[in-house]
């Protein structure tokens, strides 16, 4: 026989047990015990956390933060889960300063505090060798790679990389740097501050005899450099019996710490006898 007051109470135990752990006290815990960042100077630090409820209580609460920089986008929440998002205000905090602060977090039934701390830096670009600090990480960088190193040269973030005692480096930088700056620019300014030597070019070979030319040949001379950094040379003949395959040669054409002048000699402009040409290569010091 069906028993239909047994099925009412036993919907009615079920009701009051769900109404019961629907009403149940949350237990609240949140994704992080701190929360620790870095902010860059005069710049918002946007992030996030999570709270959740891990006994599946039903959350309703707010959000108060104990610091005037620090400010949560949707300070009230309810359900099981919430994620909080929040914001860090810089403006007017230089590099060194730390901000520390609470957030309060009031849920039905309880209180709890997320602390939070907010380092203040100065931009730094982060390069193939870590990030610049300081002109010996540049330095450091611009021995590995020239052209990294030029790339951070010329952005606006440069200036950061000085200290407060090194006024004479900045005013050089100022002279030979920014936007426009060209690679002999950064090579002259290393070597102002005094992280690198300027680059010796020699040339082993001073003299080069050619003695039968049946038609135009190309031969070359080998030249070295004594340590790294940026080369720009120019290379010019004193005669049309010679001409310079390249006109110019840069830290591209080495390899290692050597490189090849190639010339053509012209057959047509060969005379009876001897025939005597100079080529001339000149960088930043001078003619070699």
């Amino acid at each position: 026989m069906y028993d239909r007051a047994g099925d009412d109470l036993r919907k009615r135990i079920q009701d009051l047990a769900y109404a019961r752990f629907r009403h149940e006290k949350p237990v609240v815990q949140c994704s992080t015990d701190r929360l620790e960042f870095e902010v860059l100077q005069d710049e918002v630090y946007r992030g996030s956390f999570s709270i959740s409820s891990v006994n599946g209580g039903s959350m309703k609460g707010s959000i108060y933060s104990s610091n005037p920089r620090m400010k949560c986008q949707n300070p009230e929440f309810t359900g099981t889960e919430a994620d909080i998002s929040f914001e860090f205000h810089s403006d007017g905090l230089v590099e060194g300063d730390i901000q520390k602060g609470d957030l309060t977090i009031i849920v039905n039934g309880g209180e709890y505090n997320l602390s939070f701390v907010a380092s203040i830096s100065r931009f730094y670009a982060v390069s193939s060798v870590g990030k610049m600090k300081n002109m010996f990480d540049f330095a450091n960088l611009a021995q590995v790679s020239f052209g990294e190193a030029y790339r951070i040269f010329t952005a606006p973030f440069f200036e950061n990389l000085f200290k407060e005692t090194e006024e004479q480096a900045k005013l050089w930088y100022r002279g030979v740097g920014g936007r426009n700056a060209s690679m002999q620019g950064l090579e002259e300014f290393l070597i102002s501050i005094r992280k690198k030597h300027r680059i010796h070019i020699t040339l082993p070979e001073q003299e080069k005899l050619i003695p039968r030319v049946e038609e135009d040949i190309k031969e070359s001379v080998e030249i070295k450099k004594d340590q790294w950094g940026y080369v720009n040379l120019w290379i010019s003949s004193d005669s049309d019996v010679i001409k310079p395959v390249k006109k110019r040669l840069t830290t591209e054409d080495f390899v290692g710490n050597r490189a090849k002048v190639e010339f053509v000699v012209c057959k047509e402009r060969l005379h009876s006898g001897n025939n005597y040409a100079r080529l001339t290569i000149r960088g930043a010091g001078g003619a070699l």
